[in-house]
């Protein structure tokens, strides 16, 4: 792969306009004066959070990388490693292979 950083296009007239921030404007002006007071509120509730929020947290990143969701997924059923028929019993040990039948 090859990635090329190069100038934008230059406009074909003249004319640039650019849009007001209007919102940006707005959320400045309602909050003048109240950004330290909002760092600590954040410091405080967003980033300390409690350790039932730890343990919710990291099971919810458990389930996202579980492997019967993302099987449920995949568009095809899984093969047997051995003879290609549908399989639906998974190797217990690596958890990687698929069979039909013990033998």
């Amino acid at each position: 792969s090859h990635l090329a950083v190069m100038e934008p296009v230059p406009p074909k007239k003249d004319l640039v306009l650019e849009q007001v921030p209007v919102i940006w404007d707005h959320i400045l002006k309602k909050n003048m004066g109240k950004w330290e007071a909002m760092a600590k509120h954040q410091v405080k509730h967003v980033f300390s959070p409690t350790e039932d929020e730890l343990k919710l947290q990291a099971h919810r990143w458990a389930q996202t990388y579980s492997l019967a969701l993302m099987e449920a997924l995949a568009p095809e059923q899984p093969r047997c490693g051995l003879c290609g028929v549908e399989a639906a019993k998974r190797c217990s040990r690596c958890r990687n292979e698929w069979y039909c039948t013990r033998a």
